[in-house]
């Protein structure tokens, strides 16, 4: 586990560098609200459509070579990024991140075939872990590199293709292909035709859609948010993003695995949806009082934190070994097109309706979801329990 753990922190790391820069970098290119919503949306248009695909082909060739080529293409994509000429090569460099971001499907993959089933969650929760660290030092880093007054933007980017192209070189030697668990099959399986529409995949796909539509209209919108509600500038977004991932890592990395075997993933699906509606709602009060919005970000992280690893340790149960693969890239599509309709409607809410609303409209929404996961808890206990 330890390879992975690693390499994904590096690439996450890198990603963390570029994520909080995007709308600022977007906007010295001449871009509004609406274009820096739409660059977001974009790196997640092409890794919905890229993901099953990696996925696949994880299934057939292997977790590991898929792994390290999806790591030395998000390094080319970095170097491009720095180097883009003006706003549509911009919106042309993150299509390309997004189509070789295959490695969290593979990844994931890479953990079911490498975990029983009673420490899958445990599993899922350390690759979560290792996004939280990613996000405590990947915003630090980027905070530092780009500066104050004048921001330079170019610094940070070129230092996230060498945090993926050390993933790439760490990887390359650390990781090793897993013996897959063939005798491990779930009811259905993707061999079934009718495995995705099965209640408890189709309630799980639902609730990983949900959860990424509005967390990443949150993470489109914060730093405008946080410009018109406190004047915060790039330096101050990456430090607050980074503060999320200390939360992040320390329920993922430390607590997973306790809370999975005391509570069950469904019942972390439910508390983590319910955790992210509380977050949301506290962010609006912190324009009044900037003290308020840590704990916002804390409960934001912690609800992801909950309920994405748990997520993924039902569906990979629910699937032969063969197959798993393809059907986490599924769930990973589900999350890139939460990634792809999520900014959109983030971006919109902010400029038409208030700035307020990406956040109070994330809470609504996720009520269905809270109902869902009532539901899919349900079924998964009860199907344990035959």
């Amino acid at each position: 586990m330890l390879p992975l753990f690693l390499t994904t922190a590096a690439i996450v790391t890198g990603l963390g560098m570029v994520i909080p820069l995007l709308p600022f970098y977007a906007a010295r290119m001449g871009a509004g609200p609406a274009e820096v919503a739409m660059l977001f949306a974009v790196y997640s248009a092409a890794q919905f459509v890229a993901a099953p695909i990696w996925g696949r082909l994880s299934d057939r060739i292997g977790r590991r070579r898929v792994i390290l080529a999806c790591y030395a293409g998000t390094a080319l994509s970095y170097l491009w990024l720095a180097n883009v000429g003006g706003l549509v090569e911009l919106f042309l460099a993150r299509a390309f991140a997004g189509a070789v971001a295959g490695w969290l499907a593979a990844g994931q993959a890479w953990v079911a075939d490498s975990t029983d089933e009673a420490g899958r969650a445990r599993g899922m929760g350390i690759v979560g872990a290792a996004f939280g660290v990613g996000f405590i030092v990947g915003p630090a880093l980027g905070a530092m590199a780009v500066g104050g007054g004048t921001p330079d933007f170019a610094l940070p980017i070129l230092a996230s293709a060498a945090a993926a192209g050390l993933a790439t070189l760490v990887g390359a030697i650390m990781l090793r292909e897993p013996v897959r668990r063939a005798a491990e099959t779930g009811p259905g399986g993707l061999a079934s035709p009718g495995v995705l529409t099965t209640p408890l995949i189709l309630l799980l796909l639902t609730i990983y859609f949900a959860g990424y539509f509005v967390f990443s209209g949150m993470e489109s919108t914060l730093a405008l948010w946080g410009d018109a509600a406190l004047g915060l500038g790039p330096r101050d977004v990456g430090l607050l993003l980074a503060f999320a991932g200390v939360c992040m890592a320390v329920v993922q990395g430390g607590l997973m695995g306790r809370l999975a075997r005391r509570f069950g993933e469904g019942r972390l699906v439910l508390a983590g949806n319910a955790v992210l509606i509380a977050g949301f709602l506290l962010v609006p009060p912190s324009a009044a009082t900037p003290v308020l919005l840590l704990p916002a970000m804390a409960l934001l992280a912690i609800g992801q934190g909950i309920a994405n690893p748990s997520i993924q340790s039902l569906v990979s149960r629910q699937v032969p070994a063969a197959s798993r693969g393809g059907t986490l890239g599924v769930l990973q599509s589900a999350n890139s097109l939460g990634r792809i309709l999520g900014p959109i409607w983030a971006g919109f809410a902010f400029a038409s309706i208030g700035r307020d609303w990406p956040f109070l409209g994330g809470a609504l929404l996720l009520l269905p979801s809270l109902v869902a996961a009532l539901i899919a808890g349900r079924i998964a206990r009860r199907g344990a329990a035959e």
